[in-house]
């Protein structure tokens, strides 16, 4: 399976940071299970310009 490849310059999650880390973007249409895809199914994600947030549904 191929991936689009970014970058993310910080991500925070309570009091632990990382930053400079290389993310990869996949197809949401894909049939192919991925990393994260079942910790991120309880959250509800919202992008805006500068931040991405996590809200437990």
């Amino acid at each position: 399976m191929a991936f689009g490849l970014g970058w993310v310059q910080s991500l925070a999650v309570q009091t632990s940071i990382v930053r400079n880390i290389q993310i990869g973007i996949g197809d949401r249409r894909a049939n192919e299970g991925l990393l994260g895809q079942d910790f991120l199914a309880r959250f509800d994600v919202r992008i805006l310009e500068t931040e991405v947030e996590f809200r437990n549904r």
